[in-house]
């Protein structure tokens, strides 16, 4: 056996005594190596799917990331955005321990020296890595749940994983003629799709707030435990029509099926001469009711909605139809910054607007 062989072969023996412990994806250090696991969920088994690049990247960054936590006494906002300010153009001489993939994700093992890794910790610099990750804040703020969940707000982290999900991760599904054949095929959809969940939920237990989310229209009471747990108050506003009805059964944390209409609504002028006229603001909410259930899928209508909703005092409903907005929204930083300016009132709620803008 070669060197480089008993080498990895060495590696993969630290990583079975630590995966003894059943880790979630994250960074360990076993006798003299740093090991980084990632997991990203997809379709491996699909032409042209790039699920297991993103993991080996995702474990490569993991571990660039690893090393901002060796610098001291920042604060959370700094260090989220030196986290995000990390660069991949380190020098770790590690390799990859394992890449496979099932039906639904795949997972990176990347091991490097611990020597390496802490010679590269010693280059950074925490002014450099804030600015670099500022300015990549501005200017992909939808790419970067992990910076929410970093300075605690956990809402707007959920709502931006829900984004990045692959379309058939979907939990609002747009209205069909309940034929036998709709109800059976649906029946189908969601045996597989519990099926590749609980298969994540074992490979990545660390997103099982993610995966309920999935699953909340059917799991709408496990699903508020779960927000509660993680920091996030449920919010207690339903609605009669039934895409509204399954917007607030998910809290506004939306992922729509690609059925779902997008057009905009014949009635969307008239809408927009009452709000700048600041007229007819029943008849308006009304209006947008009706075209949510149409078009879910646009945008535009949830922000108008929000905005209709906050007029007349509903701030539960504005706050739903907020992360509505935000999850169909093909740019998100007009709905991050309400949300984090009209919904919240931290002071990292604050700075975060104040970086987008």
């Amino acid at each position: 056996m070669s060197a480089l062989a008993e080498g990895a072969a060495a590696d993969m023996a630290k990583w079975e005594s630590i995966k003894q412990q059943s880790p979630a994806p994250g960074v360990y250090e076993k006798d003299g190596v740093v090991i980084s696991l990632a997991v990203k969920a997809g379709s491996p088994r699909t032409a042209g799917d790039r699920t297991a690049d993103r993991a080996k990247n995702a474990a490569i960054e993991g571990l660039m990331q690893s090393l901002v936590a060796r610098i001291p006494e920042e604060s959370p906002m700094k260090a989220a955005l030196m986290r995000l300010g990390v660069t991949m153009d380190a020098s770790f001489n590690g390799r990859f321990l394992l890449t496979e993939c099932t039906a639904s994700s795949c997972t990176a093992l990347f091991a490097a020296p611990k020597a390496n890794v802490e010679a590269e910790a010693q280059k950074l610099n925490a002014e450099r890595l804030a600015a670099e990750g500022a300015k990549r804040l501005k200017a992909n703020p939808g790419a970067h749940a992990d910076f929410f969940r970093a300075i605690g707000l956990q809402d707007l982290a959920l709502a931006l994983d829900m984004r990045a999900l692959p379309p058939g991760f979907f939990n609002v599904k747009a209205p069909f003629v309940p034929s036998a054949a709709a109800i059976s095929a649906a029946a189908k959809i969601g045996e597989k799709r519990a099926a590749v969940l609980e298969d994540l939920r074992k490979v990545d237990p660390s997103r099982d707030l993610l995966f309920s989310a999935v699953q909340a229209v059917d799991s709408p009471k496990a699903f508020a435990e779960k927000l509660e747990a993680a920091g996030i108050a449920p919010i207690a506003w339903t609605h009669e029509l039934p895409v509204l009805r399954e917007v607030a059964l998910v809290q506004g944390f939306v992922k729509l099926d690609n059925s779902s209409a997008s057009a905009e609504p014949a009635t969307m002028p008239f809408i927009k001469q009452c709000f700048a006229k600041g007229q007819d603001l029943k008849l308006v909410t009304y209006m947008l009711e009706n075209a949510a259930e149409r078009s879910p899928a646009n945008a535009e209508v949830w922000e108008y909605l929000t905005a209709a909703y906050r007029a007349a005092g509903s701030k539960d409903a504005a706050e739903v139809c907020a992360r509505a907005w935000l999850s169909t929204a093909a740019n998100p930083k007009p709905a991050l910054v309400y949300l984090l300016k009209r919904i919240h009132d931290e002071p990292a709620a604050a700075q975060a607007a104040a970086l987008l803008e």
